[in-house]
């Protein structure tokens, strides 16, 4: 009997053991997508040494977007060319619960056109009298913009999509359309009037149909902004995360 009881006690901390390092192995195995930013310049090859993949490159702000091991982080701050390594956080609109696309890709018959509050609110109307945007360039990174919308017709051109599974930059929750009326709506009939109503803006989708999404698309559609002329840039977005990367995609 005392032969048998060792036995089961040694099977039961073999058991624990195995279990214990079988744990930390896959814990090792995981994947995070995180922002790598560089001391000086880029150097994939660190994050591949890691065994990592890189998915975007920024070389205006010297960093990447990566998915690497879990495991694997600590190593990659360790390198003496690595300024930071952050989470690849998420971004949402104030209303993300609840998409607000029209079914079918439709919109609504607009109703005669008003002027918003806001409009009043800020003195928009009173600035009509000197300039009305016309030459700006305004991108609205969000969940792009629905460029069939009669309010926006003529002022509304197609950016880049930087959400994974779509292929153009048309809104498919609405949020960013709403937006750009706010910004740019046509002083027409219809619907509403925008603060600077010709205004040209283009559509940068870096937010979901459910009006969320990373740092990284976050960065890309700043990037792109910012190589292409945009004099202003738009994002109605937050999130929780105090984001380096984001800080020096702004600032550039």
């Amino acid at each position: 009997m005392v032969i048998k009881k060792n036995w089961m006690r040694s099977s039961s901390f073999v058991a624990i053991i195995f279990f214990f390092l079988t744990a930390v192995f896959l814990d090792a195995q995981q994947r995070a997508k995180v922002i790598v930013g560089y001391h000086h310049s880029i150097d994939e090859q660190v994050v591949q040494r890691e065994g990592g993949a890189v998915s975007h490159r920024w070389d205006e702000i010297k960093a990447v977007a990566a998915e690497v091991p879990l495991g694997k982080i600590g190593k990659l701050r360790a390198d003496p060319n690595v300024k930071y390594v952050e989470p690849d956080a998420e971004a949402t609109t104030l209303e993300i619960k609840r998409s607000r696309a029209p079914a079918g890709g439709s919109v609504e018959t607009q109703a005669v056109q008003t002027t918003p509050w806001g409009i009043d609110r800020v003195d928009a109307d009173v600035a009509w009298s000197t300039t009305t945007g016309s030459g700006r360039k305004v991108a609205i990174i969000d969940t792009g913009i629905y460029y069939s919308h009669p309010d926006l017709a003529g002022n509304v051109n197609k950016g880049p999509t930087y959400v994974k599974g779509t292929k153009s930059s048309n809104d498919d929750n609405s949020h960013g359309t709403h937006v750009s009326g706010t910004v740019a709506a046509v002083n027409n009939t219809i619907g509403v009037i925008g603060a600077a109503w010709t205004t040209k803006l283009w559509g940068v989708k870096s937010l979901d149909r459910n009006g969320s999404g990373s740092y990284s698309s976050i960065i890309s559609g700043i990037n792109w902004s910012a190589s292409n002329g945009m004099h202003q840039i738009n994002m109605s977005l937050g999130g929780t995360f105090d984001s380096q990367a984001l800080k020096d995609a702004c600032n550039n």
